[in-house]
């Protein structure tokens, strides 16, 4: 405790010889009544410095390192730099190890190399919906071509985030596309939409994904197939599918069917590449995995040639789907 003083108690730098003649907060450093290293001067009296993203309205408010930007305690550079506790060091490039997103630069996020493991983080962008942290259903940016952005649908669900490949509801989108449009993907990320064929490919081959299906038809019931094991291979292969382990209500038709059926271990087919021997394409108007081109088909034209047939889910749904929407994610 002080002594008291007998004298009018000094303000900040004023000129001093002992703290006990400066005001209560304040201290005698080097001749001056000053606040303490790690204080800085409220107005009335010394509080102390406030640390990353605390409110201020100029920097002697912020411990040692950070400046007064925007009316936050912040990085001088905060576009390149980030809070490491002490000071502020440059941020985390592609493919270094982190703890939280706060430390990669530019679209990067601490995102985790080993699905089994969390503690196993580095600096990358997300590939897919299941690598981004989101609570609502909506679209957002992901990276499943190296630098290039693109624009997907996240759906969670049960605590499983799933990227959204494929969406119809209402046949307003033409599914009668080119190889080199399938292969880019189509439509309106919150309407009909397909992702991308190379898109679908880069994320399915990194690691190991699932395959969901939700389905309704026209009175609307509504029933769904899960695979347990999807993934499109690259467009060297024609884009050929592996599809396995059906669990659901909608009945399994893309594996557990006859061989002219099997669209399990199939290629893509388009109207200018053709990779099956049905000429379904023709029929159907729609790119996909033929075979046989009953068993299943959700990017047939929608209302076939005027006739109310939809798209099909031989088994147990028939050609009576009015809505559907496929979904991947990993685990």
């Amino acid at each position: 405790m002080r002594k008291s003083y007998c004298s009018i108690e000094k303000q900040l730098n004023s000129i001093c010889k002992t703290s006990e003649e400066c005001m209560d907060t304040i201290f005698c450093n080097h001749g001056i009544c000053k606040c303490d290293r790690i204080d800085y001067w409220a107005g009335r009296n010394c509080s102390t410095r406030k640390n990353i993203h605390a409110s201020c309205t100029k920097t002697d408010e912020c411990t040692d390192f950070l400046y007064c930007i925007n009316r936050s305690c912040s990085c001088f550079d905060p576009l390149n730099d980030f809070w490491n506790g002490t000071v502020c060091i440059p941020k985390k490039k592609q493919g270094q190890t982190c703890f939280s997103s706060e430390e990669c630069i530019g679209l990067l996020d601490c995102l985790s190399t080993d699905n089994q493991s969390v503690n196993k983080t580095i600096c990358r962008r997300a590939l897919e919906c299941a690598d981004i942290s989101f609570l609502r259903n909506d679209a957002y940016t992901i990276y499943p071509e190296d630098e290039h952005p693109k624009l997907a649908y996240c759906v969670i669900e049960g605590g499983v985030k799933w990227t959204v490949i494929q969406r119809r509801i209402n046949g307003s989108v033409d599914f009668d596309r080119t190889w080199q449009e399938y292969k880019d993907g189509f439509g309106n990320v919150n309407g009909e939409l397909w992702l991308g064929n190379e898109a679908i490919h880069m994320i399915s081959s990194n690691g190991r994904h699932k395959l969901r299906v939700d389905l309704e038809v026209s009175n609307g019931g509504k029933s769904y197939a899960e695979y347990s094991t999807f993934l499109l291979n690259d467009e060297q292969s024609e884009y050929l599918l592996n599809v396995t382990g059906y669990s659901g209500t909608a009945g399994d038709s893309m594996d557990a069917v006859g061989y002219e059926g099997r669209v399990n271990g199939s290629p893509f087919t388009t109207k200018d590449r053709k990779n099956e021997i049905y000429s379904c394409n023709q029929m159907h108007h729609g790119g996909w995995w033929y075979v046989n081109c009953d068993y299943s088909d959700l990017n047939r034209e929608y209302g076939l040639n005027g006739y109310p047939s939809y798209m099909d889910w031989h088994y147990n749904l028939g050609t009576n789907v009015v809505k559907s929407r496929m979904m991947i994610s990993k685990y």
